[in-house]
């Protein structure tokens, strides 16, 4: 019996370094680090559509959406609603409530494109805002992400997991109790 289980760990450890190689290579390839579009649309490519039920054609139509008008110096309120009204020509979307490129005004939930807009201190960059988050406060930081449209604590934990992977940030440098921000797991 214990054969069975060094063989399912050593299975899931494979597993881990697909993905983890996939990620970096994705992030090798681009500027996430530097340029808020390269980060934003990595955020609509592998995290924002991750909740149960939402269409797989939704990130690559986000993506596309979004590429569209990507010259854009700054995720003002005018793309917000160009690249929503884009997504809707690409896709028909069933809950635009959950989407996080949906504009409607709501004091629960901003869409993404006005979330990196507020974060002119890190040059639009989720990925910056999340990397700086970790290290300074990761539960405000989590937390911040959780209002986004459709994103849960899953997704925000699934995003900076992987960020702060891609940033080299150990889990050593974490305070023990917000270690579990990182673990995107249902109990």
């Amino acid at each position: 019996m214990d054969m069975d289980r060094i063989k399912i760990v050593q299975a899931l450890s494979l597993l881990g370094e697909v993905y983890t190689s996939g990620v970096e290579n994705e992030f090798k390839q681009s500027d996430i680090k530097n340029d808020w579009r390269d980060a934003l649309k990595f955020f609509l490519k592998h995290y924002a559509f991750e909740r149960q039920g939402a269409p797989k054609a939704y990130p690559d139509s986000a993506v596309k959406a979004f590429d569209t008008f990507d010259k854009a110096d700054r995720p003002g309120k005018d793309l917000v609603e160009k690249v929503w009204k884009e997504f809707c020509k690409l896709i028909s979307a069933k809950n635009p409530y959950r989407n996080p490129l949906f504009t409607k005004e709501d004091p629960q939930s901003i869409d993404i494109l006005s979330f990196c807009d507020q974060m002119d201190k890190y040059g639009y960059n989720i990925f910056q805002f999340a990397l700086d988050g970790i290290k300074k406060d990761l539960l405000q930081t989590h937390n911040s992400l959780v209002k986004i449209r459709g994103i849960g604590p899953k997704i925000a934990s699934y995003f900076l997991r992987d960020v702060a992977f891609l940033g080299n940030i150990s889990v050593n440098e974490l305070t023990k109790q917000d270690r579990w921000l990182l673990q995107p797991v249902d109990l």
